[in-house]
């Protein structure tokens, strides 16, 4: 299993999660991970590194990463939402096809969504 992706954001805002999410995309060939927990944050974070992937919580504190996943969307740059409420991209609109996983997260949710997305090979 080849990744096609070097560097991945990952914005969330409880820390241990965030780690969590870090270690398990560390297995697909040690991509350098940027942990954001906020949207200011995350902006900082694509304002200055090139980054070929996502992992979206969609509720922060106080805000959501809605602001993220445009920039993403208007700039082809493959994310998934990580929630712990179901479908979070809804059926239509901009992030249909954008893959909503499920927290906690599993490795293997994780590695179907990067095939999903043609991140993985």
């Amino acid at each position: 299993m080849q990744a096609s992706f070097k560097s991945v954001l990952v914005l969330e805002d409880n820390l241990l999660i965030a780690m969590d999410q870090e270690s398990m995309l560390k297995q697909f060939d040690n991509p350098e991970v940027f942990i954001a927990s906020s949207v200011a944050d995350a902006e900082n974070i694509l304002g200055g590194n090139k980054v070929d992937f996502a992992l979206l919580d969609v509720e922060l504190q106080g805000e959501t990463s809605e602001p993220i996943a445009n920039r993403l969307l208007s700039s082809d740059v493959p994310f998934a939402f990580v929630s712990g409420y179901d479908d979070v991209g809804g059926s239509d609109g901009p992030f249909a096809k954008v893959p909503s996983l499920l927290k906690p997260l599993s490795e293997d949710a994780l590695r179907d969504a990067l095939y999903a997305l043609g991140l993985l090979r």
